[in-house]
C-alpha cells in the first residue's frame, strides 16, 4: 500500500517537535497546524500504512479531537492509496521518468533579472487559478506573498519561452527542493504558465528545459497537478496526459473539509 518509508531522521525530528503521534494498534502519524486560505487547517504529513486501514476514519477522529478548530485536514499518502468520500484528492505530485533531452530548446532561455516582475505576475495568476479550482476565494495579499516567497527562494530558477524575442511564458523551478519525509533532494517544477496562443508550441519546450536542468543536477524533477473541485475528471485527464509523456504519480495530498461534518 505504501510507496515510501519515512526517513528515521524525519520521524526523530517530528518526535522532538511534538508532532509525532501514535494510534494504538495501528501505527504512527505526523501532524501539525497550517494556515489555509479559508482558515486554520491540519496537515498530516505522514502516516504508517495501517493507520489508513479503515479509510482514515479513526485517524480523522483522533486529529479532530487533538486539533479543535481545524476547518480542514490535508493528508499526504503515496499515489497508490485511494481514500473514500468525503475525502477528495487535492494535489497529485508526479515524477518525471522519461528521457532527458540533450539540450535546452532554442526558444527557451533563463529569465533575466529585469523580467522578475513579469515572472512574478505569472506566478500570481497561477496561484489564483489554483485557489479558484479548489473552490476557494483567493486573497490578493496572500497570493502576492506566496509568489514573492517563490521568487525569493535561494534555488529558484525561471526559464522563459520567447516569440519574436519576447517572453510569452515561463517555467519556474526550485533546484534545491527537499522532501524531508523521505530524505530526498529534488527539483520542483513550481509553475508553467504560457500566454495564448503559444501554449501548445511552448509547453513541451519548457518541460524539456526543466527536465534537462534537473538531469544536469542529477536530481529528479517533480511537479504537481491541482485537482479541480468543479470538474474532478478534468484533473484525471491532465494526469493521464502527463503519464503518456513520461510522468509517474509519486504521492498525493487528500483533503477532508470539516465545516460540513
Amino acid at each position: 500500500m505504501t510507496g515510501y518509508t519515512a526517513a528515521e531522521e524525519y520521524l526523530q525530528a517530528a518526535s522532538e517537535a511534538d508532532l509525532l503521534y501514535v494510534l494504538p494498534g495501528l501505527g504512527q502519524y505526523v501532524a501539525g497546524d497550517f494556515v489555509a486560505p479559508e482558515g486554520p487547517g491540519l496537515l498530516v504529513e505522514y502516516c504508517d500504512e495501517q493507520v489508513l486501514a479503515d479509510g482514515g476514519e479513526r485517524l480523522l477522529s483522533e486529529v479532530v479531537a487533538c486539533f479543535p478548530g481545524s476547518r480542514s485536514v490535508l493528508l499526504r499518502v503515496p499515489a497508490s492509496v485511494q481514500l473514500p468520500p468525503p475525502w477528495r484528492p487535492d494535489l497529485t505530485y508526479l515524477r518525471h521518468e522519461g528521457t532527458r533531452p540533450a539540450f535546452v530548446p532554442a526558444c527557451v532561455r533563463r529569465a533575466e533579472p529585469h523580467e522578475d516582475g513579469l515572472v512574478r505576475g505569472w506566478l500570481v495568476r497561477a496561484l489564483r487559478d489554483g485557489s479558484v479550482s479548489r473552490g476557494e476565494e483567493p486573497d490578493a495579499a496572500a497570493l502576492d506573498a506566496a509568489a514573492e516567497r517563490v521568487m525569493a527562494a535561494h534555488g529558484r530558477e525561471s526559464w522563459v519561452w520567447t516569440a519574436d524575442g519576447s517572453p510569452v511564458g515561463h517555467a519556474t523551478v526550485q533546484t534545491d527542493a527537499y522532501d524531508a519525509v523521505t530524505d530526498s533532494p529534488y527539483v520542483e517544477l513550481e509553475d508553467i504558465l504560457i500566454e495564448s496562443p503559444y501554449q501548445k508550441r511552448a509547453m513541451g519546450d519548457l518541460v524539456a528545459a526543466c527536465v534537462h536542468r534537473a538531469g544536469l543536477l542529477g536530481l529528479p524533477l517533480i511537479g504537481n497537478v491541482v485537482h479541480t473541485v468543479a470538474d474532478p475528471d478534468a484533473s484525471i485527464r491532465v494526469i493521464a496526459g502527463l503519464e503518456a509523456h513520461g510522468w509517474r504519480p509519486d504521492h498525493r495530498v487528500w483533503r477532508r473539509d470539516l465545516t460540513a461534518e
